[in-house]
């Protein structure tokens, strides 16, 4: 006989159950409020870390052949038990919310992440209120965090049933302020307020002022946000409520003198008018409007020469800010101009011009500042060169102040606002070398960071938010990419990408869960899931 090896398989499982149902060497009972459960010391221990710690770390149960759980449920506690017997337990909609809590309470995490999963698939538009309540009750933190994200992403359809509004007004304060949170109107919105505080006024009423400051007022069209006024004495009877929809009156007439955090269009909204705003080398600027609904609704309009400036979109204006006059002289300005997408045309921008002429710059809104970061300046010599200055516009004083400089001095490159940081990403050092590091800034204590490097290097790029993600959208001698930077883990990802563009890339931007990119077209592509 050849030598060799058979591998017995015990049937411990079956076995630990019999000697269970029997009670045969059983060293302890479980008193539950109805039910006396005979086990095994060792099972208890091996499933649970509670039993664990109580068996081995001098307890006085440690010694005791009785353990009292009267505050436990028995049905519940015999179909955990038989579980750590048999392997096998049976979750239904009706007791999956006592199995979870008594298996959190046991640190059975096992089955505490079944159950959790068994919620998750069962969320609908008529539970998921009652999900996240109970998620965020017992502190099961991925239930929570995807419950949340289902009522962000399907907010108009749950509102449409009356078990939203049962939510508590802790967790309503957590979803309106979301970028995420996916509406064609702001108007559903302050309706969907309303309503959840007029079912108990009593109590509401006292955190209406928070909330509303929450809701975009100034996205709501101004005849629309007349009429509600108009027809609701609710937001009239406070004044802090009334002073937010005057600066949402105020602000489709002087976006930008009244723009903040509230004024800036939730990342998942649709808009009604996109531009494609363009133009380099001896080109004039362009803006080209698109209507979802009318197809190039405002065709092309031009305006003075104008090459690597910012651009950046508040309420109906949109701001060329900096930038080379001529492609000949390449001489930096330092003044700001202005396109009023409802009267198509251009204008000198109420925004104070430059504390210097720069180009090749990057731009971004974080609450109530215009950020300015980077660019190319002239150098005492003649030459250009590339900057870490970092500048911001506060509309209440109408002027640019300092900020902390960048750890890199850059150019062409990327700056988005995500959370309470900004992020600037990429473009080119002072010797014209294409960058693959990235930094971030927290306005809070004026202070830059690095954070992980891009996977590539990009002629161009642009970065767009997306439920919670950075995407770069870029450009280089291999073609086009598409990265995603998670904040969280600070990392980015290539993901896969099906838009093609060249170094003429516009502008990108995000609508509905789809990038629009244009060159002198527009296109709409489906993001990569999350």
């Amino acid at each position: 006989m050849e030598d060799g090896e058979v591998i017995i398989q015990a049937k411990i499982p079956s076995a630990f159950l019999e000697l269970y149902a029997e009670g045969t060497f059983s060293d302890v009972t479980i008193h539950t409020n109805d039910t006396v459960l005979h086990c095994h010391r060792f099972i208890l221990a091996a499933f649970s870390d509670y039993f664990r710690a109580m068996f081995t770390n001098g307890m006085a149960e440690s010694q005791q052949r009785k353990i009292e759980l009267r505050h436990v449920d028995g049905k519940t506690m015999t179909s955990i038990i038989d579980y750590f017997y048999g392997g096998s337990l049976k979750i239904t909609s009706e007791n999956v919310q006592n199995i979870a809590i008594t298996s959190s309470m046991f640190n059975v995490s096992e089955i505490v992440d079944y159950c959790c999963t068994f919620l998750a698939d069962s969320l609908s538009y008529t539970n998921c209120v009652q999900i996240l309540i109970f998620a965020e009750l017992y502190n099961f933190n991925p239930l929570t965090q995807i419950a949340n994200n289902y009522i962000l992403d399907y907010f108009e359809k749950c509102t449409g049933y009356d078990t939203f509004y049962e939510i508590p007004y802790p967790l309503l304060n957590k979803i309106l302020p979301s970028e995420r949170l996916a509406v064609k109107n702001e108007l559903t919105v302050l309706n969907t307020l309303k309503k959840w505080v007029e079912l108990d006024p009593s109590i509401r009423k006292d955190h209406l002022v928070d909330l509303l400051s929450h809701v975009r007022l100034a996205m709501i069209p101004v005849e629309q946000l007349i009429d509600f006024e108009e027809k609701e004495t609710l937001l009239k009877e406070s004044l802090p409520c009334f002073q937010m929809l005057l600066e949402a009156k105020n602000f489709h007439y002087l976006p930008e003198r009244f723009f903040s955090s509230r004024t800036k269009v939730r990342q998942c909204a649709d808009s009604n008018i996109c531009a494609a705003i363009g133009g380099g080398g001896t080109r004039a600027i362009s803006v080209k409007l698109d209507s979802y609904y009318n197809h190039d609704a405002g065709g092309a309009i031009q305006a003075s020469r104008r090459s690597s400036y910012a651009a950046i979109a508040i309420g109906h204006k949109i701001y060329a800010v900096g930038g080379y006059g001529s492609s000949f002289t390449r001489e930096a300005l330092s003044s700001t101009i202005c396109f009023d997408c409802y009267k198509k045309c251009w204008s000198k921008s109420n925004i104070p011009d430059l504390p210097q002429p720069i180009a090749a710059l990057s731009i971004c809104q974080y609450d109530d500042r215009l950020y300015i970061a980077g660019g190319e300046i002239s150098t005492e010599n003649g030459g250009k060169a590339a900057t870490n200055q970092v500048a911001y516009w506060y509309c209440k004083s109408n002027q640019w102040l300092s900020a902390a400089p960048m750890i890199t001095s850059r150019c062409h490159c990327e700056m988005i606002a995500l959370g309470n940081f900004i992020y600037v990403v990429g473009g080119k050092d002072q010797s014209g070398i294409k960058l693959k590091t990235a930094e971030r800034y927290d306005p809070r204590n004026d202070e830059w960071t690095s954070v992980a490097n891009t996977n590539e290097y990009y002629q161009t790029n642009r970065l767009i938010i997306f439920k919670g993600y950075i995407y770069l959208y870029g450009y280089n001698e291999r073609g086009n990419c598409c990265e995603r930077y998670n904040a969280d883990e600070d990392t980015w990802e290539k993901v896969r990408f099906d838009l093609t563009f060249t170094g003429n890339l516009f502008d990108c931007w995000v609508s509905g869960g789809c990038i629009r990119s244009t060159n002198d077209d527009v296109r709409t592509f489906q993001l990569p899931p999350c």
